[in-house]
Parts: structure tokens; C-alpha cells; sequence
């Protein structure tokens, strides 16, 4: 008799967990085959670096002819980045080059950070583990916030240097350009999440 209660009280906790995990899961549907790196990463990565060298003077290079040096940079999504340098410097009046004898201006370019920041802040009960007696499991229960804002910025410092190839000195002093972009997800007790965000709309 005690074993039948035993086995009883053991498949009505199991059918507990079970019911707690399907209100935890809820409707969502997990997709596996997701990249790694998800779009809104990569827009707050790019958002900064386009927002940094917009720093970059345009009086400097008006009507110049400017080589970019990017053989010191170093950084997420490089290749992007350094387009973005490119078109910058079109905008800015330069005329590109592709060697430095060629060249009225080197523009040596560097990162000093190029990343993503998250930041959670919760008030409420976070989410907690719960063993299940008999069953040798643990579920984890959902957190339960009256508050919580998820923040995300992206942080772009880039460092040029304007060389007379000539001398090889320095031409003229640039500024150390920085740029910053955030997205940010706020849930106030059972409303959620609500968006709020500076990146570039599509229409923009």
C-alpha cells in the first residue's frame, strides 16, 4: 500500500512540474536554426559605428586626395565599418586613393571599442529554481516583475590620425570620435514589453 501511494504521490508531482513547465514555456515556439548573432545586435553595432564617424570634420578633407589606412583597425563587423569610413570620407569632400603615393592625406584608422553593453533591472521576484521531491528534477519557475527595463547600447570609439605622407607627420589634429545607440524593453506588471529605441527607423 505504501508503495501505491508512493508511486501516486510521485506521478501527481511530475504532472505538477509538467504543468508548471508548460505555464512557464507558454505559447512560444523555439527556433533552433536562428543565427548566432541576432539583427538587433548588429543594428546597434553598426548604428554606433556610423554615429562615430560622423564625428570625422569635414573641412579637414575637402577636395583631398586620402588614403585610408585601416591596417590598425580591429573590430566587429570590420568590413562594414570600413565602408563606412569610405562613404564618410565621399561625403566629406575627399577624393579616394588606393595607395599612399598617391595620396595629399593618410588617414590611419583604430578602434578603441566597438561592442555591446546589456543592462537588466528588475523589481519583483526573479526567476527561481524549484526541486521536485521524488522526481530528482528542478524546475525553474518564471520570474514574476511589477517592474523591469532590459537595455542594450552599442558603443562605437574610434581613433584617426591625418598624416602628410610626405613627412610622415602628423598633418592636422582629428578628434577621437565616439558613437552610441540603444534599444531598450520595459515590462510594468503584466504589461509588456514595450519598445523604446534610437536606432534609424526603415523609413529613415
Amino acid at each position: 500500500m505504501e508503495m501505491i501511494y508512493y508511486r501516486v504521490g510521485k506521478a501527481c508531482v511530475v504532472l505538477c512540474g509538467a504543468l508548471l513547465a508548460v505555464m512557464q514555456c507558454g505559447c512560444g515556439t523555439v527556433r533552433e536554426t536562428l543565427p548566432g548573432r541576432s539583427a538587433t545586435e548588429q543594428l546597434l553595432i553598426s548604428t554606433a559605428a556610423d554615429r562615430a564617424v560622423a564625428g570625422l570634420p569635414s573641412q579637414v578633407f575637402q577636395g583631398k586626395a586620402v588614403f585610408l589606412d585601416t591596417t590598425n583597425l580591429e573590430c566587429a563587423d570590420k568590413a562594414y565599418v570600413i565602408q563606412r569610413m569610405r562613404a564618410g570620407l565621399r561625403q566629406n569632400g575627399a577624393r579616394l586613393v588606393d595607395a599612399k603615393d598617391q595620396a595629399e592625406l593618410i588617414l590611419e584608422a583604430g578602434s578603441g571599442a566597438l561592442s555591446l553593453d546589456k543592462r537588466d533591472s528588475l523589481f519583483g521576484v526573479p526567476s527561481l529554481p524549484l526541486p521536485l521531491p521524488f522526481a530528482g528534477e528542478t524546475l525553474r519557475l518564471p520570474e514574476m516583475p511589477l517592474w523591469k527595463i532590459v537595455t542594450y547600447r552599442g558603443k562605437a570609439k574610434f581613433l584617426f590620425s591625418a598624416v602628410d605622407p610626405a613627412s610622415g607627420q602628423q598633418a592636422v589634429e582629428l578628434p577621437v570620435c565616439f558613437g552610441n545607440s540603444r534599444e531598450s524593453y520595459w515590462w510594468v506588471f503584466i504589461v509588456g514589453p514595450i519598445r523604446s529605441s534610437d536606432l534609424p527607423t526603415e523609413t529613415n
